[in-house]
């Protein structure tokens, strides 16, 4: 996995080069800069080795919030394919025309998450407004914020918020810890900790407060074709088939 920067792996290239007169065939192949939403942590580092082998590349995976990532790719970072958790982020690249047509990978619903055992008994999203409880959520700004601060409101709840995270993968991270009794992350987050569990399924799980997420080629990529072609195999059915294990949902609502 490479998450260092290119001018680290040229030089690991030119070594080579110096040393045995060729470069061997792995360190020929393309390296695809993925900026990429938080949530999608867990599976995309997941799935890295089988995708670089399937399509004869290498990945450097960057997570971070989905408007951060966007804005990132407006403002000239190098990346090869943007992968958001909401269409508002992807829609500060469209409107730049910074990347292509975007491609609908997957949907993710939100999640009542608390510690596993969940020792402060909440049952509901209504408990998020007692004043005992350690409420922790996403920053309004971020997909999961948003969506959280949609749920909510439509239930008529004013929580008690102690802090708001930059992020999912953050907002989760407190609560794992024991450092906050309860966010509203996602699916996803409960099914890749153990140490976490959602309750209240039914509250969280409508259609309209799901995070989509697209992915669109950047146009100034260099290795647009082989983009391209990740785009495709996420879009598999064995790769799609990953998603829904992970607790993603496919296809349009």
């Amino acid at each position: 996995m490479k998450r260092t920067g290119a001018a680290i792996f040229v030089g690991v290239v030119a070594g080579v080069v110096a040393v045995g007169g060729c470069a061997p065939a792995e360190l020929d192949r393309s390296v695809l800069t993925i900026f990429a939403a938080s949530s999608l942590d867990p599976l995309m580092t997941s799935l890295e080795k089988s995708i670089e082998q399937e399509l004869s590349i290498e990945m450097q995976l960057s997570f971070s919030s989905s408007s951060v990532a966007a804005s990132q790719v407006v403002e000239g970072a190098p990346a090869d394919l943007l992968i958001t958790a909401d269409e508002p982020s992807m829609d500060l690249a469209r409107d730049e025309e910074v990347v292509e047509r975007p491609t609908l990978l997957a949907r993710n619903r939100l999640a009542l998450i608390v510690e596993q055992g969940n020792p402060e008994a909440i049952a509901g999203l209504s408990d998020l407004s007692r004043p005992e409880i350690n409420v922790v959520l996403c920053d309004p700004d971020v997909p999961c914020g948003r969506l959280a601060g949609g749920l909510l409101q439509k239930a008529g709840i004013t929580p008690a918020i102690d802090s708001l995270e930059a992020n999912v993968g953050a907002a989760v991270g407190k609560v794992a810890l024991g450092q906050a009794d309860v966010t509203v992350g996602y699916v996803t987050d409960v099914k890749s900790r153990p140490e976490l569990q959602q309750v209240a399924a039914d509250e969280t799980a409508s259609d309209d407060f799901a995070a989509e997420y697209l992915a669109a080629v950047v146009r100034a990529s260099s290795s647009r074709a082989d983009a391209r072609r990740l785009v495709e195999l996420l879009q598999s059915p064995a790769i799609q088939s990953r998603f829904v294990a992970a607790g993603f949902l496919i296809g349009a609502h």
